[in-house]
């Protein structure tokens, strides 16, 4: 039977009824729930602290309860502190609207917090909560004990395939993955000369300004030179970084969405340096772009459209077995030179049909004419009433929403486009008339409030997936207020706090993808080094969106690049540093790594918590290979090398490393003895130089030695006969202690089995 997971709730006194109420809820579920039911037993006095933390050290997670009383309290900032430095899962729940307390900031801005009032009830934000620490229970089994914020600002982003060439991070796609990428393909009809280009050339770009399927169709032109393994790099790559790494042999290498930055410096002489490089390991480059900007001695190959109708059928057998289906006349003409990944989102829309759950006419309206047609007309015909496009944009953005907030924004939106705005007629309308207009439905939602859970009026678009064709739309036909549009987002996102707020983020992610230049000088840049931290890490938030499909992740790491470097700029730094703890600092690994050590070193005091979490959540990734992992200690050994050259006291980056590397207690599986000694030896003997810092690597040690005796026994072995007495000395004191002891002299003696075999060989 499993182990129940103790949880601390950290409140302030006045929110006492509520925080008992959640941890009825939370022990009827199964959770030991410690504070909640004993703090009447602490006694008021010098103890009354030890106690608390007593209790911090038995649990297993810590819950936030946040709320306007927390910055009052005594006690609440002291927990979550001990707390974060002694490495548990903090969970905040913000049980009312207060901005969070000052003194927390540095802590748990970073951290994903759970808003009260978004939920319809408490039982289901505890539902969530549950959710939470049951992913938290399976990764825990794994080994792996996550508090830092990958998992709190986005997904997390799991390759189990990772592969390093040099600094460049790489994806192995698996036989799965390549069969799911292109089991709707069909060929284009260059497929052949494509195909013929590749055998003799060895490296290919393939180009079209649309989505035409050029990275499914060179996944299948690599996959037909018969290579063994097919590796996706990342498109933060050059073309002297793939001239300067080694490439591996019999492997087919492809980078999507490549742009101008790719040549920068380039010579003939080197791409053909590059063919060369792929010929003498057997291997294969396809690179795909929608840019015509490569050198004139690099030809381009084009991709067309493939045949609309087959791709249709393709989907249609996909995902309904069954190739015979009769598709509507409607629908042939709908779908006429329609792209791939267009066809994609039809065939989601027939297959409710296809399968008799609707029927024809319920999904007709989808194939009466284009959407981007249908949404240009709406504009063309009310574009010149202001309120009609600032009702149609706000749902566009919203999606759905209170009435309330809906009323709010639109009038944010008005007042914000008026002086650029022509003056207008007011055209009467009743209710029904308007939502007709706008294809737009109303519905009640129960919202949380003061007065408890209660029933309001919402609305939302009949049909969301045209939200983002309205607001690009928006954006291209109304050039001159694109400044005006952006900070209108920014107004939403300073009213709220909930899904309205998720939403503005998105919008901001499209135009941004849309028109990043504009964007960032109008908001980005502005946001990230805002003293409001919920902009700061909304700007993380919107990186991450921009960076999920690869199209704009060199820009961001420009971005990131140059926000790290901005030693005079705290929080500038911080919003970089924040980003790299996300999938981006996945994406730039290992460069990340230097970035945030550039962050360490100019501004360690402010900026220590954000970086060691981010340094955390790039470690906890780790566990996806073996490469990661080497390039990760490889990295902080040669930081203390020039540590130690430059100063005599490397005590801060033991602790450093230490407070990083005990996050997992699995990560040396992998590894043989000798490569363990290799990887810690010289931060183990760093800190056995001080009685201050021994136990950071004695307990890392006593934390591994009973499932891995023999891995530790060489390192163990070589500071027993360190030539500094200090170090021999206290490594001896410490296995004497261990096999003294009561309850773990088994283990140490065995322990000390691993290291006598050692000597002998010595």
């Amino acid at each position: 039977m499993e182990e129940p997971l103790k949880i601390f709730l950290s409140h302030a006194t006045k929110d006492e009824e509520t925080m008992r109420e959640i941890a009825a809820m939370l022990e009827s579920k199964g959770y030991l729930c410690w504070y909640a039911q004993d703090r009447q037993a602490i006694p008021i006095g010098e103890k009354y602290y030890v106690e608390i933390v007593e209790g911090i050290d038995q649990v297993d997670i810590v819950l936030l309860l946040h709320s306007k009383h927390v910055q009052d309290s005594k006690w609440v900032d002291k927990e979550i502190e001990y707390s974060y430095n002694k490495n548990k899962l903090i969970l905040p729940l913000m049980i009312d609207d207060a901005p969070l307390a000052r003194q927390l900031e540095l802590i748990v801005s970073t951290m994903q917090m759970l808003f009260l009032h978004s939920f319809p009830s408490l039982e289901t934000a505890v539902d969530e909560l549950h959710e939470r620490m049951e992913d938290y229970r399976i990764a825990s089994q794994d080994g792996v004990h996550t508090t830092g914020w990958l998992n709190r600002i986005h997904k997390k982003t799991a390759h189990t395939n990772t592969v390093l060439l040099g600094s460049l991070t790489a994806f192995q796609l698996l036989p799965k993955r390549l069969e799911q990428l292109t089991k709707t393909y069909i060929t284009v009809p260059e497929y052949h000369s494509l195909s013929g280009a590749l055998n003799e050339e060895r490296a290919l770009i393939l180009h079209n300004e649309q989505r035409t399927g050029k990275y499914t169709t060179g996944l299948a032109l690599l996959q037909e030179t018969g290579v063994k393994h097919v590796v996706e790099i990342l498109p933060t790559a050059t073309l002297a970084d793939l001239v300067k790494n080694s490439l591996k042999h019999h492997t087919g290498y492809i980078i999507k969405n490549i742009d101008p930055g790719f040549f920068e410096r380039m010579t003939p002489a080197v791409w053909e340096e590059l063919k060369s490089k792929l010929e003498q390991t057997e291997s294969y480059l396809v690179l795909t772009t929608s840019l015509g900007a490569a050198p004139p001695w690099i030809g381009l190959h084009q991709v067309s459209i493939p045949d609309s109708y087959l791709v249709l059928e393709r989907h249609i057998q996909e995902y309904n077995g069954d190739s015979t289906t009769d598709i509507p006349e409607q629908v042939l003409s709908y779908i006429k030179d329609r792209l791939p990944h267009e066809i994609a989102e039809i065939t989601k829309h027939l297959l409710p049909v296809f399968n008799g759950e609707k029927t024809f006419a319920d999904v007709q309206h989808v194939f009466e004419s284009k959407v981007q047609e249908r949404v240009s007309a709406w504009f063309k015909e009310n574009g010149t009433s202001l309120d009609l496009v600032a009702q149609y944009l706000s749902l566009a953005v919203l999606t759905e929403t209170t009435e309330r907030f809906y009323i709010t924004a639109v009038n944010s939106l008005k007042k914000t486009l008026e002086a650029s705005w022509p003056a207008e007629k007011m055209t009467l309308m009743n209710d029904r008339e308007r939502l007709q207009l706008l294809n737009a439905e109303r519905f009640t939602v129960m919202t949380n409030t003061d007065l408890s859970y209660i029933q309001e009026d919402a609305v939302r678009l009949q049909r969301p997936e045209e939200s983002k064709v309205i607001l690009l739309t928006f954006w291209d036909m109304f050039r001159s207020v694109r400044p005006q549009l952006l900070q209108w987002l920014e107004n939403i996102m300073l009213l709220t706090k909930n899904k309205e707020k998720e939403s503005a983020e998105l919008a901001v992610a499209e135009l941004a993808n849309r028109d990043m230049l504009l964007v960032r000088q109008e908001l980005l840049q502005k946001w990230a080094k805002h003293e409001d931290f919920a902009l700061r890490l909304s700007t993380v938030k919107i990186l991450v969106l921009l960076a999920d499909q690869h199209s704009r992740l060199r820009e961001v790491s420009y971005l990131l690049n140059s926000w790290t470097s901005q030693n005079n700029n705290t929080r500038l730094q911080w919003t970089g540093a924040a980003a790299l703890g996300t999938e981006l600092g996945f994406y730039l690994y290992p460069r990340s790594l230097s970035m945030l050590k550039h962050v360490y070193m100019n501004n360690q005091k402010p900026l220590e918590h954000a970086v060691r979490q981010s340094f955390t959540s790039l470690y906890q990734l780790g566990t996806v290979s073996r490469e990661y992992d080497e390039a990760f200690f490889s990295f902080f050994n040669d930081w203390l090398d020039e540590e130690k050259w430059g100063s005599p006291d490397t005590k801060a980056l033991v602790h450093f490393f230490f407070s990083i590397v005990s996050q997992r207690g699995s990560a040396f599986t992998p590894f043989n003895a000798q490569e363990v000694c290799r990887m810690l030896y010289s931060f183990a003997e760093e800190a056995l130089l001080s009685s201050m810092t021994k136990k950071l690597v004695l307990h890392l040690i006593e934390d591994n030695i009973e499932k891995h005796p023999e891995k530790f026994a060489l390192l163990v072995y070589k500071l027993r006969h360190h030539q500094h007495s200090a170090i021999q000395e206290r490594t001896v004191n410490w296995l004497k202690s261990g096999m003294q002891s009561q309850r773990e002299a088994s283990i140490y003696m065995a322990f000390y089995k691993e290291i006598k075999e050692y000597a002998g060989r010595n």
